[in-house]
């Protein structure tokens, strides 16, 4: 038991040094009383850091709003502008992009090498889309881009979890403006009258700034444990490393030395954790002996904690996951199976209902059928119904970042910390409704097309329902306390790859049945009968 005097204890008290991971300004925190002496030394995430994760975010999804634009889909001379061929092409290229980076590149390659080699196959891909014909620029060109696109996604998201919750929610909100900036792209080469080739020639910059942004990122974060262990060792400080570099845990691990006092049978220091965060009370002590210093620390954790509640809410997980670490480059088969049980009810079926719907609705409904006979109905011709087409997906997509910016709000901490993700299932309900609606007049004629007003009302908000789902899940994950944190990294894989693996079977339903037949309820109802505007109503853009 410590018989020292709180004076004998405050000159023998030690101090040890841990990294913490929080955002701010000022490089220590200092508790003291007369028993204890802590210095948390802040791990931080540079502002250049937030900035650069926040780059690659918005280059990593520029490319779909950019293929996907009417524009390049018909530069690419699809049949009746249908993009079906294009989905499926680029979906079977995801799908391989995406095992393969997971499966394969994080066993061999650095996350450096995989950046670069993932820009090599996007940048192969978009010079086959831009110099083949088609059909063959769509099935080998689009193919293999998606291949090093969805191989880039699935390597930097998954890393920044390894960084913070910062870093991941930078990536996310850039994520969210991507779209807006591959389409925004489309207008300015329209508005400078590019031709194909100066349209291609863009696209190729896409890949190469993500690479650029990605190499400015710290590094140090997702080195492997052993080499961690090798840098601590060679400073002498590998006793009282208390980071892993595949720890999801963005939580502050205060390690505190308490010296016993001359009468006690051991003179060696007693070591006791406390977490400073804002939403756990956990036991600060593993030892009896040290009640009365735990409490005292308790005391100065809430006074702390009153003081700092603010800031660090915004940086710092509410969430303990402190475990063995473990990457993705050292998982055995348990392991993969283990990490996808753990999401195979909670998170994957979420996925792949919202992503269904979503590729649905762009597939088969949205593109060209619905929003085609609503403009031409209303008396656009066929150039300012596709120039309509490109500024409703471009409006949908300044939705899809007003969602993202809440992601830099306290909803952003809140939501994904103190909700379940089963209220993600109130953006797939609101999808289905709005599809079953657009659904019932497109194909089956239950009322005349729609205002383009409308159009953009529910186009915006489809998109917008699709991505909060898609924005929020992976901060769900992160900070979910039902699932391992050494697996966080494959758990986010494992959403992509749902995603590209949903978004491959609805393609495949899309070319052998659903598109064609809405396209042809839609010509029935809408050219052929009775709402067709003076002859002038068009399901294709084009009588």
């Amino acid at each position: 038991m410590n018989t020292n005097t709180p004076e004998e204890n405050n000159k023998n008290a030690k101090v040890t040094d841990v990294d913490v991971d929080v955002d701010e300004s000022s490089d220590n925190i200092n508790i003291n009383d007369t028993n204890t002496n802590i210095n948390i030394n802040k791990k931080t995430i540079s502002k250049w850091d937030v900035v650069f994760y926040f780059i690659c975010g918005l280059l990593a999804d520029a490319l779909p709003g950019f293929f996907f634009s009417t524009t390049i889909i018909l530069a690419f001379k699809l049949p009746n502008g249908n993009p079906t061929l294009l989905s499926l092409c680029s979906n079977i290229g995801g799908v391989l992009g995406n095992i393969i980076s997971t499966f394969i590149f994080t066993k061999l390659y650095t996350p450096k090498f995989r950046v670069i080699l993932n820009a090599i196959i996007q940048i192969i891909g978009i010079l086959l889309s831009w110099l083949l014909s088609y059909p063959t620029n769509v099935i080998f060109g689009a193919s293999i881009l998606t291949i090093g696109f969805q191989g880039m996604l699935s390597t930097i998201m998954p890393l920044s979890n390894y960084a913070g919750g910062m870093a991941t929610r930078s990536y996310q909100v850039g994520f969210s403006a991507a779209p807006v900036l591959g389409i925004v792209l489309v207008v300015i080469g329209t508005s400078a009258g590019f031709n194909v080739s100066g349209f291609f020639l863009m696209a190729l910059g896409l890949p190469i700034l993500n690479t650029i942004s990605f190499f400015f990122l710290d590094q140090t974060v997702w080195k492997k444990d052993d080499d961690k262990n090798k840098d601590t060792k060679k400073d002498g400080k590998k006793k009282n490393s208390t980071t892993a570099a595949a720890s999801a845990a963005d939580a502050a691990i205060v390690v505190i030395n308490v010296n016993s006092g001359g009468s006690s049978d051991n003179d060696n220091d007693d070591k006791s954790n406390a977490v400073v965060d804002d939403d756990d009370d956990a036991d600060l002590g593993k030892d009896n002996d040290e009640v009365e210093g735990q409490e005292q620390l308790h005391n100065q954790k809430q006074e702390y904690k009153n003081r700092r509640r603010s800031s660090i809410s915004l940086f710092v997980d509410e969430n303990l996951k402190n475990s063995n670490s473990i990457t993705v480059s050292n998982m055995s088969i348990n392991d993969y199976l283990t990490a996808t049980k753990e999401i195979a009810c909670r998170y994957l079926p979420i996925y792949f209902i919202n992503f269904g719907l979503a590729r649905f609705w762009n597939d088969a409904l949205y593109q060209p059928s619905f929003v085609s006979s609503s403009t031409t109905y209303h008396g656009l011709n066929s150039e300012d119904a596709i120039n309509t087409s490109n500024t409703v997906l471009l409006t949908s997509h300044i939705g899809v970042f007003g969602i993202g910016l809440t992601i830099f709000t306290c909803l952003g901490t809140i939501i994904p910390q103190k909700l379940s993700p089963y209220w993600l299932w109130i953006p797939n309900l609101c999808q289905a409704i709005l599809l079953s609606v657009v659904l019932s007049g497109v194909a089956y004629g239950a009322f005349p097309p729609l205002s383009v007003g409308a159009v953009y009302i529910i186009s915006t908000l489809m998109w917008m329902f699709m991505f909060t789902v898609y924005l929020y899940t992976p901060l769900f994950v992160r900070n979910d306390t039902t699932l391992t944190p050494r697996y966080v990294e494959f758990h986010q894989q494992a959403l992509i790859i749902t995603t590209s693996l949903t978004y491959l079977l609805v393609d495949i339903l899309s070319k052998v049945w659903w598109s064609e037949t809405i396209l042809s309820k839609c010509v029935t109802s809408h050219e052929e009968g009775a709402y067709n505007n003076d002859k002038n109503t068009s399901c294709t853009f084009f009588k």
